[in-house]
């Protein structure tokens, strides 16, 4: 009886009291987002985040009310099983288009990146993160740089120090090296 909040085991005399506890079916609590948005394309509706723990990528499309207001960096919260995502963590808002499995590896979404520079000489290839400015450098082996172009997109896990040409496989290191929008290293003696 919900009315009463009592709880009986024969239909007769109530046992147990019902109490207000949350349900484990109940709705969760969200408490920070699981992802960030990486990338949005404005002109197909499509954004691109990446899970925090995981580092999976995964895309999402989105209504142009709700794309107007959401920004890379920006938390989202991701239901992979229902392949929804919310921005405030109890109603959905969109659909995950590409829902990579959790064992399996991550669909390539927009790339993150853009090749700058290529050096056939000496292997290095300088590239450009689109959302924030931030300029790096990999090296690639001579069968990668042959099929690389300036201007091209790439993928980059920077956690990882890895790039991909197709965002799925890694194909080349990311070098650490003082770039031109990056702070000097002072000269040691």
């Amino acid at each position: 009886n919900f009315e009463a909040k009592q709880v009986s085991v024969d239909g007769g005399i109530p046992c147990c009291a019902i109490g207000d506890a949350p349900l484990a079916n109940g709705p969760a609590v969200p408490t920070e987002p699981c992802c960030a948005v990486t990338a949005i394309d404005s002109r197909t509706g499509m954004l691109t985040a990446k899970e925090t723990a995981t580092g999976r990528i995964f895309q999402f499309s989105a209504s142009p009310a709700v794309l107007g207001k959401l920004k890379i960096g920006q938390g989202v919260y991701a239901n992979f099983e229902a392949k929804q995502v919310s921005v405030d963590g109890l109603s959905p808002c969109c659909g995950i288009v590409d829902a990579p499995l959790a064992n399996g590896p991550a669909a390539p979404g927009i790339p993150c990146c853009a090749v700058t520079a290529i050096d056939n000489r000496t292997g290095m290839v300088t590239a450009r993160e689109t959302a924030t400015g931030r300029i790096f450098g990999f090296s690639a082996s001579a069968a990668v740089l042959s099929k690389l172009k300036v201007g091209q997109g790439i993928y980059a896990n920077f956690g990882a120090k890895q790039v991909s040409v197709n965002g799925a496989e890694p194909c080349c290191g990311i070098v650490d090296a003082p770039l031109a929008n990056g702070p000097a290293a002072p000269a040691q003696p």
